[in-house]
């Protein structure tokens, strides 16, 4: 992920996000963010450092990418989903699967009561239920 900042939220079962690696602070004893900025910007302009990334994707072999599957999972997305669960998602899943499954339950008990009514109509000694 390309941030400045950690992920806020990403769900378990996310489909959408690669997360190869992440950090949001330059090492110490490193060049500090300006000058390492300063230095890539130079080395794109001057450098031919566009054409070396257009070298690399031009040469990179894509035959087997599937752009429908989803995103792997990595040791570091996999820290984020843990790290970064959002409560209110969660609450709001967990009614969600209540709701449907009470709906669920309704609709077995009215499949159930229309079974028993066909077979009350069809039946000539038991009573019509209305």
């Amino acid at each position: 992920m390309n941030s400045n900042h950690a992920p806020n939220f990403i769900e378990p079962d996310d489909r959408r996000f690669f997360i190869s690696k992440w950090e949001t602070t330059f090492n110490e004893g490193e060049e500090n963010k300006e000058d390492y900025f300063t230095n890539y910007v130079r080395w794109l302009e001057r450098e031919d450092g566009y054409a070396a990334i257009a070298h690399l994707l031009n040469s990179r072999d894509i035959s087997k990418v599937q752009l429908s599957a989803p995103a792997m999972m990595t040791e570091e997305k996999e820290q984020v989903t843990t790290l970064m669960a959002d409560p209110a998602v969660a609450e709001t899943k967990a009614e969600s699967l209540t709701s449907r499954l009470i709906w669920l339950c309704k609709a077995l008990v009215f499949g159930r009561y229309l079974q028993r009514r066909e077979a009350a109509h069809n039946c000539p000694a038991s009573p019509v239920i209305a």
